[in-house]
């Protein structure tokens, strides 16, 4: 009979970025792989009983544009892109990190003409009016005003705190958003659909996704969001998708998580993905 080790999983690479957008409580948020780190040693068996081994990679970036030239963040995601089979996790910091990371993939995808999808599960929509450099506040506009992602590229899911100008944005540029609905399967069906479509998947998980009763551990809690194990449902359908390769998890923060409550989620949202 095999062990658990026998049954251990390597496909799953996690790269921690722990870089933010200038704020006191944004920058919190690059302390928050601490605690998911350990609470990864302490308990690394997925649902389905298998010990999953995560390599872990530290990355640190003293600024937007340092992120934008490092070497080390295209050595790794260079080296997920090559193979067909390798799974990458982005831990933060805050959502900037997904403009730093997905800059970089979409212009891969462009070289070697592969689509890209890219889906983002955040309680914000993320499209405020877009300065010279990416924000948590703003980073989707960004992308899509400096020709790195197409918008009809993009599915938003989960959003429900939004401005006009926002709303404007969205309308304009024909982005897909999808609101919360009480059958969850119908949205997990379409996503699943439409990313068949594509070669490559990237998902972005603001964890604030979540209803802020269930996670109140992020700076900007909303109402009205999924409970865990709708995030988790959600986890386990599209890792079966062999185009999703790169994952990113942000907004965490750990100042707010005094019983390591928060942290034991996204390991276990980590573990799963493996």
């Amino acid at each position: 009979m095999n062990n658990l080790n026998d049954q251990t999983k390597k496909r799953l690479t996690l790269v921690v970025i722990p870089f933010s957008f200038n704020l006191k409580q944004n920058k919190e948020c690059n302390e928050g792989y601490k605690k998911v780190l350990e609470e990864i040693k302490i308990n690394n068996i997925n649902s389905n009983n298998e010990s999953v081994e995560i390599e872990h990679k530290i990355i640190n970036v003293n600024s937007i544009d340092d992120g934008l030239k490092s070497k080390a963040i295209d050595e790794v995601l260079n080296e997920v892109t090559a193979s067909n089979e390798k799974r990458c996790v982005l831990l933060g910091g805050d959502h900037v990190i997904t403009a730093l990371t997905l800059k970089r993939i979409a212009k891969k995808c462009k070289e070697q003409q592969k689509s890209l999808l890219l889906i983002v599960l955040d309680a914000h929509a993320d499209c405020a009016a877009s300065l010279t450099e990416p924000t948590n506040e703003d980073w989707i506009n960004w992308l899509i005003k400096n020709n790195i992602i197409e918008p009809s590229n993009i599915i938003l899911f989960g959003t429900r705190s939004i401005d006009k100008t926002e709303v404007e944005f969205i309308r304009q540029e024909k982005i897909k958003v999808l609101k919360i609905d009480s059958n969850i399967n119908d949205m997990i069906y379409f996503i699943m659909e439409t990313a068949r479509k594509y070669d490559v998947v990237y998902l972005s998980i603001d964890i604030d996704i979540l209803d802020a009763l269930v996670f109140p551990y992020v700076n900007f809690p909303e109402p009205a969001g999924l409970m865990a194990g709708q995030l988790l449902q959600i986890i386990q359908k599209l890792k079966l998708l062999p185009q999703l390769r790169f994952i990113d998890i942000t907004e965490y923060n750990p100042t707010k998580d005094k019983d390591n409550i928060g942290a034991k989620l996204l390991s276990k949202i980590i573990i799963e993905l493996a």
